[in-house]
């Protein structure tokens, strides 16, 4: 349906929505053919107060930032002619050896070998970002670079550091420059005492069904802005992905780079873990559903969470932001709008393929604990997979139950928890020395720590 002229649909699954997931408020965009076709809020900005959510709202927008990150290096890698595959230290000196050897093309497409963070709190000025990176040692990584596909904010906060030295500006200031000033994204900032001045959502926790506490403090670390941490509303999102959608033109205006567009829009390392085909380019994550060509990618800070799906040969996106934490997607909100827009059959919820026989012989080599890649672990933080009466079994730490585990490919398996839950998939890996056993899953390689 090409004139959506009555929203009540959309908006009646967004509410029914909310109530499912328990989340307090939300704020959803559609952009259809060139134009910012719906832009709402719904629910609470803050639990404390009731005051309702609107769009010109500000929230973290989580990891959406890293495509603004890697749009923003990738600029000056054409601008300055540069390689890709070339050792950071070249650019960039006084790096620790570890960090330097890496390169701009691992960093962005989480093969850097670099551990997971989720620090919340730290230094709120400009030059943190840099003074972090030197801390950088044998503790940040789990694997050689080049090798395995494991998601990272450390290795994005890392390529804010190359961004700082090509550009010689601050990691902010070269944002501001090649990508809100343009967009005229006016709002958007990683200062929290910017956005402060503006409307502003609070960020929640869940404290009951339907009760929430406000997340205190904001978090903010300089350390991290480049992976997840800027602040924007989905009015100035939509902005970013009408021209993103339309080789960088807003407005009838050249405002983004289309052949930097192109190089992060390239399958750059498969998803071993999906079924489906899926990729990873620099910055943003590339599928094919319903028929079509789809860019996706979401996030989570503490109190917030957010989700914006693409699809450019429709100009057409979805852009959430919620003020709960968790990483959560409101899937049917989405669909609804594909309906609508699109007319476009949504999918059910996906079936396991065939299942195929695990020998006697797989199941003792997979059978171990593996560690989840983070620099702050606990002793519950692995996956187990488990041989209980010549059955693989997986379990998440020392919890229980145990759930079946089904071969559905060639070193691809699959869990399914019930009815019109997706299937959790996972992929085995060793790796290039074929002394490292890992598990690939939720985006991250699980080193085998027995």
């Amino acid at each position: 349906m090409k004139n959506v002229e009555n929203m009540e649909a959309l908006e009646q699954v967004v509410s029914e929505e909310l109530r499912l997931l328990n989340i307090p408020g939300a704020t959803i965009a559609v952009v259809y053919e060139e134009e910012l076709a719906f832009a709402k809020g719904f629910g609470i900005a803050s639990s404390e107060t009731g005051a309702p959510l609107t769009p010109d709202m500000l929230l973290r927008i989580g990891s959406v930032t890293k495509v603004i990150t890697a749009y923003t290096l990738i600029s000056l890698v054409q601008e300055q002619q540069l390689d890709v595959h070339t050792p950071i230290a070249t650019y960039v000196p006084d790096l620790p050896a570890q960090v330097g050897r890496l390169t701009i093309h691992q960093l962005l497409c989480h093969t850097a070998g670099l551990k997971d963070d989720f620090s919340h709190y730290g230094p709120h000025d400009d030059a943190a970002l840099g003074q972090a990176i030197l801390r950088y040692g044998d503790q940040h990584f789990f694997v050689e670079p080049g090798q395995i596909f494991s998601y990272s904010a450390l290795g994005y906060a890392v390529a804010g550091v190359v961004i700082e030295a090509l550009s010689k500006q601050s990691y902010a200031q070269a944002i501001q420059e090649r990508v809100l000033s343009p967009l005229k994204m006016e709002r958007s900032t990683f200062y929290p005492t910017m956005a402060m001045t503006y409307p502003l959502s609070q960020g929640h926790e869940i404290a009951g069904l339907r009760q929430w506490r406000v997340v205190r403090p904001y978090d903010d670390t300089a350390e991290r802005w480049p992976s997840g941490f800027l602040f924007s509303n989905v009015i100035e999102l939509s902005r970013f992905t009408r021209a993103f959608m339309d080789d960088g033109r807003l407005d009838g205006v050249q405002v983004l780079l289309p052949e930097v567009i192109a190089v992060l829009t390239q399958p750059h390392v498969k998803l071993l873990e999906s079924s489906n085909n899926d990729y990873y380019g620099y910055g943003v994550f590339l599928s094919e559903n319903y028929g079509v060509r789809h860019i996706a990618l979401g996030g989570s800070r503490r109190g917030f969470s957010s989700h914006l799906q693409m699809i450019p040969e429709h100009r057409f996106a979805v852009l959430q932001l919620l003020n709960r934490a968790g990483t959560i997607q409101m899937k049917r909100t989405s669909e609804k709008a594909l309906e609508l827009f699109l007319s476009l059959e949504t999918q059910p919820t996906p079936s396991l393929p065939a299942e195929l026989p695990i020998t006697t012989a797989e199941i003792q080599r997979l059978a171990g604990r593996y560690r989840r890649p983070y620099i702050h672990t606990t002793k519950s933080n692995f996956l187990q997979l488990v041989d209980t009466e010549k059955k693989l079994m997986l379990g998440f730490g020392d919890r229980r139950p145990l759930f079946p585990v089904k071969k559905i490919d060639e070193g691809q398996f699959a869990v399914h928890f019930g009815l019109h839950i997706p299937p959790f998939t996972f992929a085995f890996q060793k790796g290039v020395n074929e002394e490292e056993d890992y598990i690939c899953c939720t985006h991250r390689a699980h080193k085998r720590i027995i």
